[in-house]
């Protein structure tokens, strides 16, 4: 089954979800989506046998480069997944890289959900 973004699943069962987007990938390689979707489970899954920070970055970075840094979700994925890793420098300039598309596109409410993020990077760094 092709899906972008798996129903209730990735919240009631998350590795039925995670395998889905995997699936979808592996289907067709190259689409951003799926690749966001499941980069955002496995940096952010309180389930260890699902959370996977590394292979998150490696995912969300593709994303990235697939849409040209320019869609939110990707980058989100991305910051999230740096934040997971350790890298807190790096999700902080994500982040602050995808609240200013938000800004550029007049996306305010998206721009506010980053600046949060970026609070929330910067306060675990300390």
């Amino acid at each position: 089954m092709l899906c972008a973004t798996p129903p209730i699943t990735a919240i009631n069962q998350p590795a039925a979800a995670a395998e889905q987007y995997r699936e979808s990938l592996r289907l067709k390689p190259d689409w951003p989506e799926p690749m966001w979707e499941l980069a955002w489970m496995l940096a952010n899954s309180s389930d260890q046998s699902i959370r996977a920070p590394r292979q998150a970055v490696e995912l969300a970075t593709r994303a990235c480069e697939l849409t040209n840094r320019t869609k939110i979700p990707a980058l989100d994925a991305l910051a999230a997944a740096q934040a997971a890793s350790g890298d807190l420098d790096a999700a902080i300039r994500t982040a602050e890289d995808a609240r200013g598309v938000a800004l550029a596109s007049g996306q305010t409410q998206l721009a506010q959900q980053m600046e949060q993020r970026i609070r929330r990077y910067r306060a675990a760094r300390r």
